[in-house]
């Protein structure tokens, strides 16, 4: 007999809550809504390591967030006290993804991200277009944004914005004629003790108009999608020398590899 409960600050009511242990199986989640006073509840089959996970997935309140976006909870027992600030977005970004000619581009990929290691703020953003090529985002004003797109067929699209209250951004993407995707993925690891490393950076490049970069999570780990090619990697982390890499990338598959990083005061 097992749960997991917590709160909402302030008290949010109909945000959903899921949570699912921390393993490569596949597994259904617990799932469950909070409360009218903001508090949740989920029972648990089993002991284990649980990621708990929160958003307003209902789209009932539009442009409230969670901080943490989601916790890794240790069960053992009744665990209570896992609680969830609820934030509020104070900027929109929107615009109009276009080809060459000004024509909207369908399902393609606009992130917005903003990284500073020394004040340990991590954001990001994704969303994807109409049918029109429109997207709109909300986000976290006073930043300035690193801003990607994709659409396969088409060249990446790399700026970066200012992002103050309501505002509008269009993006345009160069013809990349018969341009294919595939992913690159690893883990970001300390070389003495082999530990996962959160929010590391790490930036791969292939030219001057093909470059991408990507933060580790929690438990070290990055993803990124790119077009196929060739490129030159480099990860680094605060207190940490960087470590540099070459990948190849195929279409449609997933490249590997995983970086150790030496502590700046090693001897």
């Amino acid at each position: 007999d097992y749960s997991i409960s917590g709160q909402t600050n302030p008290s949010t009511q109909s945000m959903l809550v899921w949570a699912f242990l921390d393993s490569d199986e596949m597994q259904d989640p617990y799932i469950t809504f909070t409360q009218p006073d903001g508090s949740y509840h989920l029972g648990i089959n089993d002991e284990g390591s649980y990621i708990v996970n929160m958003e307003d997935d209902l789209d009932i309140y539009g442009n409230f967030y969670t901080n943490p976006s989601y916790q890794m909870v240790d069960v053992a027992g009744h665990v209570t006290g896992v609680d969830f600030d609820i934030m509020e977005y104070d900027a929109m970004v929107y615009g109009q993804v276009t080809d060459r000619n000004g024509n909207g581009i369908y399902d393609a990929e606009v992130d917005f991200s903003y990284h500073d290691d020394y004040l340990d703020i991590h954001l990001d953003y994704f969303v994807w277009t109409d049918e029109e090529g429109y997207y709109e985002i909300w986000l976290m004003s006073g930043y300035e944004y690193n801003v990607q797109a994709w659409s396969e067929g088409y060249s990446s699209f790399n700026d970066y914005v200012y992002v103050e209250g309501e505002q509008e951004y269009n993006i345009t993407l160069e013809d990349g004629g018969n341009q294919e995707l595939g992913w690159v993925e690893g883990y970001v690891y300390t070389w003495e003790e082999q530990s996962p490393i959160g929010g590391a950076w790490v930036h791969l490049w292939s030219g001057e108009d093909n470059w991408h970069e990507v933060w580790t999570n929690e438990d070290g780990h990055f993803w990124v999608e790119v077009p196929v090619g060739y490129y030159e990697m480099v990860a680094g982390a605060d207190g940490y020398w960087d470590a540099n890499a070459s990948i190849e990338v195929y279409p449609n598959e997933g490249s590997y590899h995983d970086f150790f990083l030496e502590r700046e005061d090693q001897d």
